[in-house]
């Protein structure tokens, strides 16, 4: 089992998202007295439109989640594309994909919200644009696997990709969408995963 956490990529990140979300909500709001929330807590953790050029958050907004259900869902979505796609591309071009795909989505959220948004701006959160990267992947690799719907109807991955797709753009250009959703980020992190995988398979045969 150790061995297995040691080699699996997506074990680690999963360590890692809930490491930070610990950090966030119990290490440093007890032990450090940073409340979340803090201009000093934010300036760790979230990727915001007042500081886009702090470099640390661009990484530690990926593993950083805004909620138990928030990092629950992504850890669920994670836990069970993660590892088909990392067989595929392998541990370095898994890593790579993942990072890559959370930084770009995240600034792209950054600066769609400061262009379409004039209310309040607010800050990113999440690994949702990196895991949408890993999906991509798995539409290009994958695209007729059969996804439940609602738990009761089965669909081709492809076409629930397709419609997750359309639904994010629409809800961007919608106020930003409901809820704050970071639906620019989710629509980057996706063509982000389709490009690589369509690089990726010119040179490996994927």
């Amino acid at each position: 089992m150790i061995s297995s956490f040691r080699i699996n990529m997506t074990y680690l990140i999963l360590i890692l998202m809930w490491a930070t979300f610990l950090m966030q909500f119990v290490i440093f709001p007890v032990f450090f007295r940073i409340p979340p929330g803090s201009l000093l807590w934010r300036s760790i953790f979230v990727l915001s439109p007042q500081q886009p050029l702090n470099v640390l958050t661009w990484v530690t907004s990926i593993f950083s989640h805004g909620s138990f259900v928030h990092i629950g869902i992504n850890s669920i979505v994670l836990f069970f594309v993660g590892p088909v796609v990392e067989r595929r591309l392998g541990r370095v071009h898994f890593v790579v994909l993942f990072l890559v795909s959370g930084i770009i989505a995240g600034l792209a959220q950054v600066g769609t919200t400061l262009v379409l948004n004039t209310g309040i701006q607010p800050g990113i959160v999440g690994s949702s644009g990196a895991i949408m990267g890993i999906l991509g992947v798995l539409t290009l690799h994958r695209p007729n696997i059969k996804v439940y719907l609602f738990f009761l109807i089965p669909v081709p991955f492809w076409i629930l990709i397709v419609g997750f797709a359309a639904f994010s753009t629409v809800a961007g250009f919608s106020s930003m969408g409901p809820g704050g959703v970071a639906n620019w980020a989710h629509l980057v992190g996706l063509g982000i995963g389709i490009t690589y995988a369509t690089v990726f398979q010119k040179q490996h045969a994927l």
